[in-house]
């Protein structure tokens, strides 16, 4: 999940010739990251978080992710819908240790209460890691915009 400062209300992504454009273009990140082997989609229902610009959520054992988008969304830059884009599509390539981790810290080896703190920690620690290499990764491709203009 990415939070990015966003207004309560804001224009949102009304026609089909948008969605697909940005699914393609999240497509072509997939692609660049390393995820051609998986399905990646852009989702019909939007992030249920307030506050994030988007959301993954993905398939176990079926390299399947589907990316919800706020319905907000084109109210943020073309920069932080990079960002933004290339951020949750990175989390694809952490599911697996992410899982690994959090099995072993479960409430059955723990017990409850360290088992939520453990994972409060870890899944804060893990959105801090996606964050930096999207920082460090986003800005080597061209936004979608850019994109757009050379397909």
């Amino acid at each position: 999940m990415t939070r990015v400062a966003r207004s309560t209300r804001g224009p949102e992504i009304t026609s089909r010739r948008e969605r697909a454009e940005i699914e393609a273009y999240l497509r072509w990140l997939a692609d660049c990251l390393d995820l051609k082997d998986w399905r990646v989609r852009l989702s019909d229902i939007p992030a249920t978080e307030k506050t994030s610009a988007a959301e993954v959520e993905i398939i176990d054992n079926r390299r399947a992710a589907a990316v919800h988008i706020a319905a907000d969304f084109r109210r943020i830059t073309q920069v932080e819908q990079r960002h933004v884009l290339v951020h949750e599509l990175l989390h694809c390539h952490t599911k697996a240790v992410a899982d690994m981790v959090l099995a072993a810290g479960s409430e059955s080896v723990l017990g409850s209460t360290a088992a939520a703190i453990f994972e409060a920690g870890y899944r804060n620690a893990e959105e801090d890691l996606v964050d930096r290499l999207a920082q460090f990764i986003a800005p080597r491709f061209p936004t979608r915009q850019e994109w757009s203009a050379n397909i």
